[in-house]
This record gives C-alpha cells, structure tokens and sequence, in this order.
C-alpha cells in the first residue's frame, strides 16, 4: 500500500468514527395481524463522508452501510427478504440517500439478520391487548458523540389495531388511530438507549360475550331447544 492510500484509508477511518454520528434515519415498518409486515428505511448522510479519495464507505458509518451488495446482506435472514436497495444524491445539499424494502414474515424474529441483531423487539399478547416494544440500545454503531440538532432518529409504526396507550405519539393522519411515532435527535441517543412501546387493541382475539363465549352459549342453547322439542307433551 503506497504512503497515498494509507493516509486516505486512515483519513477514512477517524471521519467514520468520528462523523457516524451525522446520519438521519427514518424508518416506517408496517405490522399485519400475523406478525408479518413490511420496513421502509431511509438513511442520509452528507455525500463528502461517503466516498473519501478512492476509498468508498461500507458499513462503518453509524453501522448503516451504503454498500448495495452489504446493504442485502444485513438485512436478509430466513424470515426477512430485501429488495434492491436505491442509493441517489440530493444536489441540493449535497447528500448522499439509500433507501430501502425489507419484508418480514415474523416481527419477532427480525433480530435474526444482523442489522437488527443489537436491537430488542417483540408483539406479543399481553393483559391488555398487544404489547409493543422496540428498544435500541445507546452501544450501537450510530450512538457517537459527533452530531447536531438536525440529525435526526424517526421511527413510525403501523399496527394492525387502534393503539391504546404509547410513549409516541399517535399519528394525526391515522384514522383508526393505529399509528405511533417517535421522534429524537440523535444527540438523545449517544447518552440514553431508545425504547418505544405500545399497547394495541387485539382485534384476533375480541374476548366477553362476543368472542367465544356467546356462540357457544347460543349452540348449547339450541341443542336444548330441539331436545325439548322433539318430546311430547303429557296430557294428566
């Protein structure tokens, strides 16, 4: 290695570690009633920190790749699939954007790929309806100390029920009032891990007299009904 791309290869390691930091995430997932669902994740980064010299950014920046080949890997496992991650440039102010589609066939089993593998997240029955939790914590990748108060951290969830209780915010465009959001500068997250949580209403399993009680109640009703009406009646 000439003494020229060592001191470029180095440049580029102090600036990933010292500007991973200046990455805005946004991140829409989508939650169906069986667990499955589908992320859209779009990250964004000023285009001067992508490529440095020859040398081009891979998953250093904030553990986000803009990689198309290591982008697929991250984010594909046996219950997750990725379509063709989309890299563009904004002119305007100079950054550099990926987007891209993951689907998922089982919400609690995303931390199977390994892009999701520091994070903690679960649906799951609970006392109330269904519980919610997405938690990241402050040791990953993207919380270092390099940041400014227009790096931002937008998370938005689409749940297959009305939300009853969050630490979001309910979505004002949601009708049925069954999306949360969260939103934090990524100067929150370089001290304080991120937990976002819900409860929402169950609609696969509607308990009280019109779930499973009232059909059965009906059934043995009828079975008594044509039971007394098939006896005749004594005349003393």
């Amino acid at each position: 290695m000439t003494i020229v791309r060592y001191s470029k290869v180095l440049l580029f390691l102090v600036l990933a570690t010292f500007l991973a930091g200046c990455l805005n995430v946004e991140q829409k997932t989508k939650i169906n009633e069986d667990l499955s669902g589908t992320i859209h994740l779009h990250y964004w980064i000023k285009s001067m920190y992508v490529n440095i010299g020859d040398v081009e950014m891979g998953d250093d920046i904030g553990g986000f790749s803009f990689v198309a080949s290591e982008i697929k890997k991250k984010y594909s496992s046996p219950f997750s699939e990725v379509s063709l991650p989309r890299r563009y440039e904004i002119e305007k102010d100079s950054t550099t954007h990926i987007e891209v589609d993951i689907t998922f066939k089982d919400f609690n089993k995303l931390t199977e790929a390994s892009g999701f593998s520091k994070l903690q997240m679960s649906y799951v029955k609970g006392k109330d309806g269904m519980d919610f939790r997405y938690f990241i914590p402050k040791d990953t990748n993207i919380a270092l100390t390099y940041t400014k108060d227009w790096h931002t951290l937008e998370y938005t969830f689409e749940f297959p029920g009305e939300v009853i209780a969050t630490n979001g915010t309910i979505e004002n465009g949601s009708k049925e009032k069954n999306t949360a959001k969260w939103l934090y500068k990524v100067s929150d997250h370089a001290q304080n891990d991120l937990e976002f949580t819900a409860t929402v209403k169950d609609k696969s399993g509607i308990c009280g007299m019109f779930g499973i009680e009232l059909p059965v109640i009906l059934l043995f009703g009828l079975i008594l009904f044509k039971a007394n009406s098939g006896k005749k009646i004594k005349v003393n």
